[in-house]
């Protein structure tokens, strides 16, 4: 998915995270592990000096940290101009019906809603057994569960 500067209702603003540590590289690469071009979103990975060699005691963790000596940060994100940006992490998305969605990209489009607060609102996936596909959960948040001027 391209990531381009757009400008109105649907942008989203993603700060910059700055640029890779002297001795570290940085990739973005897709679900089959091929680095994407710059400014698209993919899986971030990095090696150097300050990648870790594995978790403690658990080989099997660490096993699949690590592709070819790359580590994958459980992150998504892209690079533009040589900076980082992040744009949510790997769990955090929902699978629907072969489809990828982030909670907070959805989140901010219910929020724009008329009638919705804005940040009054929280997306989570089900599990498969007890939600229909494509079905969703919408939680709004405790203490905006009243629209503005509503009555209790």
């Amino acid at each position: 998915m391209a990531t381009e500067a757009l400008n109105g209702d649907d942008t989203v603003e993603t700060v910059g995270c700055g640029f890779p540590l002297n001795g570290t590289e940085l990739r973005i690469v897709d679900r089959e592990g091929r680095e994407l071009a710059e400014r698209h979103i993919g899986r971030i990975e990095f090696r150097g000096t300050s990648a870790t060699t594995g978790y403690w005691r658990n080989p099997t963790l660490s096993a699949r940290l690590s592709d070819g000596g790359w580590l994958d940060t459980g992150d998504l994100g892209y690079v533009a101009n040589g900076e980082l940006y992040v744009t949510g992490r790997i769990k955090d998305m929902i699978i629907r019906g072969g489809r990828h969605f982030f909670p907070y990209e959805l989140e901010q489009t219910i929020g724009r809603l008329p009638g919705i607060v804005h940040g009054g609102v929280a997306v989570c996936g089900g599990p498969a057994h007890r939600v229909r596909p494509n079905a969703w959960s919408l939680l709004p948040r405790p203490d905006q569960m009243l629209l503005p001027n509503a009555r209790p």
